[in-house]
């Protein structure tokens, strides 16, 4: 399971099957390859683990595609934009090596809507109507500890 803690709240976030620490710091002994590969991203009750493709909602695995997993990546890369419709699908035509029609684009954003659900109330994708999309939560780069630790 993954651990978080709040070094102010001592608060714990367990995820999925292994026992893992979140810190809002890399470890100093870390080198820079490592600093990369054990960052994450929290943003209300998610945890966005890029190193595994993996997004984990109030500690349990969110089951998404890989479009939906890359769009999701790229407006939590972009919080603080608006991300026309075009951006997102250019970034998806480059990742995927196809096109990718303005109704498919939409599907994919609706059944990464319901996958995700909502944060107390809040939506985590906004929708600025003949704009585009925009990540709605702020977005804290944290740390994990990918060693297993002792239960």
């Amino acid at each position: 399971m993954y651990q978080t803690i709040n070094a102010r709240t001592n608060e714990k976030l367990l995820m999925e099957a292994m026992n893992r620490r979140i810190c809002d710091r890399p470890n100093k002994y870390w080198d820079s390859i490592t600093t990369a590969e054990n960052s994450v991203y929290q943003t209300g009750d998610l945890i966005v683990d890029r190193y595994a493709k993996t997004i984990y909602k109030k500690g349990k695995c969110v089951g998404l595609t890989a479009t939906e997993y890359e769009i999701a990546l790229y407006l939590i890369d972009n919080v603080t934009l608006t991300c026309p419709k075009e951006a997102v699908r250019n970034m998806l035509q480059i990742r995927f090596r196809r096109k990718i029609s303005d109704n498919t684009l939409s599907k994919h954003i609706g059944h990464l809507r319901s996958a995700l659900g909502q944060d107390v109330d809040q939506e985590y994708i906004l929708t600025r109507r003949s704009i585009g999309y925009k990540w709605n939560l702020p977005v804290t780069k944290r740390y994990i500890h990918r060693q297993m630790l002792e239960s």
